[in-house]
């Protein structure tokens, strides 16, 4: 596992998605638009991780 930036992205997303999860516990109000972006952002760096570190 030589390259981690997708990885890290994924990472970045999971943050996202834990941050709105902690928005909404707190303010009862729904943030549809960033979970779709924080799901966007995780599935992103799952195929960049997947894609460069896939054995030929």
């Amino acid at each position: 596992m030589k390259d981690k930036t997708g990885l890290i992205i994924a990472f970045i997303g999971i943050a996202i998605l834990a941050g709105v999860i902690g928005y909404q516990a707190k303010t009862e109000e729904s943030a549809p638009v960033f979970i779709v972006i924080g799901l966007a952002v995780n599935i992103v760096g799952v195929i960049i991780h997947l894609k460069r570190n896939m054995k030929k």
